[in-house]
């Protein structure tokens, strides 16, 4: 029944050209902060409630990107461009293709962006180990 109407929902969403929907569960946990990360290995784009470290953006026209959450509310994108993470280890990842939508209540990394950026991740004792070129990037 979901896959039926989620494939109805897409054929209206593919007739207007130009506009990009995705849909994304938003996590509600008991003990966070507003500015942590959640890698979503069901999440199409990179997603945060900041625009610090946003590099090379532009601007997102109203109705071009907009993003579906686990109340079904539909939010917006504002901007889109390359963000600079600072990790604890030191290494910053560049996160191409990432979304200003400032009334996420969680920041967002998706696996299937960093795998096209050549990342790579391990998920192994309830944790994720990402690394790029043989490197070590973070654990999770």
């Amino acid at each position: 029944m979901y896959l039926a109407s989620l494939k109805k929902r897409e054929s209206k969403s593919t007739s207007r050209s130009g506009t990009l929907e995705v849909y994304v569960m938003d996590i509600l946990l008991a003990d966070f902060s507003i500015n942590s990360w959640v890698f979503d290995t069901g999440s199409v784009a990179h997603i945060s409630n900041s625009m610090q470290g946003m590099t090379r953006s532009r601007s997102v026209a109203r109705g071009e990107v907009d993003f579906r959450v686990g109340n079904n509310a539909r939010v917006a994108a504002l901007t889109i461009g390359t963000m600079q993470l600072h990790l604890p280890s030191e290494f910053v990842m560049e996160l191409n293709n990432y979304y200003f939508v400032p009334s996420l209540s969680r920041n967002i990394i998706s696996p299937s962006c960093l795998l096209k950026d050549g990342y790579s991740f391990v998920s192994e004792n309830n944790g994720c180990v990402i690394s790029k070129n043989g490197m070590f990037v973070a654990i999770h």
